[in-house]
């Protein structure tokens, strides 16, 4: 556990754009709250080249993930690996007694997910899914009006999310690619906010595939007392990223880039017409260079891991262990809805179709 008035030390797993994005952000923090002691890749050379690059004046290089996770200064891991990697990665650094935020999704399946879930709760380490969006003041703001009723019952969501996404973990079935588990996640853990964290009564879900991945989909959640849900993802071309509450009062619009946003308009029907909009301009510092739009953003988390930590928790308010669960439930059911099977996965995925 992270002590107050020390830093958090963290450790990085993975040298990849996000991890480089994660270190960037963390540059908008106090020094004095958060450093990277150590970053580990598959090789000494891509790891002191991450180092060199981002300026960790702090971090020892390793040339394998092994030794991040035995290096005792380090207070959390990030790890920003491949899908396909994650649960190897995660189970190795919780067998270490290693506290973990590893980047979404956790898993390619329910099966996988449950096993490092299970495994963080024995070692009583926190254990958390990089669900970035759940720490923006726009969700903050969201959660506030939901709670308030401010547009009344919640009856539909609708999102959607389109990318013109060509990078290999997109689009390899080897690497876990497909666009469900890189962008669509987003929409269901939206969804799940919205209707107060229940699950689905029922998943419909149509879209197409290429070369064995998911490429597109349309996905229909049906909620208790006729609520739904409806989302559309894309890895073809890019839309407006918008997301839209509906109340029996109103509704609550996130005009663009929902999952990083800026910008919550409210629009209210009863007891009189009224739109409020409200905008917090992410954080950001010259010089500091990111890979993905609003990566800026990633400091909200890294903050609201410090303070899980200070607190001693294991798991964060935010992204508890059991919403990550059911939002793995609702992929699996939607990717073998859309007839997506990995090599990892297929065994498992054959006896359930």
């Amino acid at each position: 556990m992270a002590k107050s008035g020390k830093r958090t030390r963290w450790g990085v797993v993975g040298c990849g754009m996000i991890s480089e994005d994660m270190a960037s952000a963390m540059k908008l923090l106090p020094e004095e709250e958060h450093t990277i002691v150590a970053v580990g890749a598959s090789s000494l050379e891509k790891a002191q080249k991450f180092v060199d690059k981002l300026s960790l004046s702090d971090a020892t290089a390793y040339g394998s993930y092994s030794e991040v996770y035995a290096n005792k200064d380090v207070d959390v891991v990030y790890i920003g690996l491949l899908n396909t990697q994650h649960k190897d990665a995660v189970l190795e650094a919780l067998e270490a007694g290693r506290n973990i935020l590893c980047e979404k999704p956790l898993g390619l399946s329910v099966k996988e997910v449950r096993e490092m879930i299970d495994k963080a709760r024995e070692k009583k380490v926190f254990f958390m899914e990089a669900y970035w969006s759940r720490f923006f003041p726009v969700y903050k703001k969201l959660k506030e009006e939901l709670k308030e009723k401010s547009i009344g019952d919640v009856m539909l969501m609708q999102g959607d999310y389109g990318i013109d996404g060509t990078l290999p973990r997109q689009v390899e079935l080897e690497l876990g690619g497909g666009f469900l588990y890189d962008i669509g996640c987003y929409l269901v853990q939206l969804a799940l906010l919205a209707f107060n964290h229940d699950k689905p009564e029922r998943i419909t879900a149509v879209g197409w595939k290429r070369d064995g991945v998911d490429n597109a989909g349309s996905v229909t959640l049906k909620f208790s007392g006729e609520r739904m849900a409806q989302l559309l993802y894309n890895g073809n071309f890019y839309t407006k990223n918008q997301a839209v509450i509906y109340g029996t009062k109103g509704h609550l619009l996130i005009p663009e880039e929902f999952n990083h946003p800026e910008t919550l308009t409210k629009y209210v029907t009863e007891p009189n017409e009224k739109t409020e909009t409200n905008k917090w301009p992410i954080p950001n510092k010259e010089g500091l260079h990111f890979n993905f739009g609003h990566s800026n953003g990633l400091c909200y988390e890294l903050a609201a891991v410090r303070e899980c930590l200070l607190k001693g928790l294991t798991e964060c308010p935010e992204v508890p262990w059991e919403e990550s669960i059911t939002i793995a439930e609702i992929l699996e059911e939607v990717r073998l809805q859309l007839g997506v099977k990995y090599p990892q996965t297929k065994k498992d995925d054959d006896k359930k179709c």
